[in-house]
């Protein structure tokens, strides 16, 4: 189940498996607390929302509804607990990153979580956004239907894997700008 070009962008490559709440029940919740080094304002702990003013995201995303505190688009991918650094089938689904971090679904923006079409239990997280580097939850989080399952990145630089997976600025934990060509 595969996207159609529209949100080709968000793609990690071509096996990246996005499902659509249309298409299954979900039976998996995830809300997500991320902040993004390019457009925190640490005086404000906050985002800027300069791409959505700008009417770049209705640009980018014209069929799709877009919160309006949204900052970006970002894309929230759960690995299994095996074999998770090699696994070539990866869930991912878009959601959209408002000025505070929280996360609401990409489809419906009533939703603070994404859903999963896919059986509870034990997963990474795995955050990616465009020109950040990805970063992944530093241990597995079980996951289930209801309710969502949180995880806030930008508390501590221990709840992401990895030496120094994040940068500390102002009173939180962002993931690094610099990852210009998506790749």
């Amino acid at each position: 189940r595969y996207l159609d070009n529209e949100l080709n962008g968000l793609e990690e490559n071509s096996l990246t498996l996005f499902t659509l709440d249309s298409l299954g029940s979900p039976q998996i919740r995830a809300s997500v607390k991320v902040l993004l080094e390019g457009p925190y304002i640490a005086a404000g702990d906050t985002m800027s929302r300069s791409l959505n003013f700008g009417g770049h995201l209705t640009t980018h995303f014209p069929s799709w509804p877009i919160h309006p505190l949204a900052v970006d688009s970002i894309t929230i991918q759960i690995r299994p607990t095996s074999n998770w650094s090699s696994v070539t089938r990866r869930t991912s689904q878009p959601a959209w990153l408002l000025r505070d971090g929280t996360i609401r679904s990409f489809y419906d923006t009533t939703k603070r979580y994404v859903e999963y079409d896919t059986s509870a239990g034990n997963y990474y997280i795995v955050l990616k956004h465009r020109n950040h580097l990805a970063v992944m939850s530093a241990n597995p989080q079980l996951l289930n239907s209801a309710p969502a399952t949180t995880y806030d990145f930008t508390t501590n630089m221990g709840q992401a894997w990895g030496t120094n997976p994040m940068k500390l600025v102002g009173p939180r934990y962002c993931i690094y700008a610099g990852d210009g060509d998506g790749g």
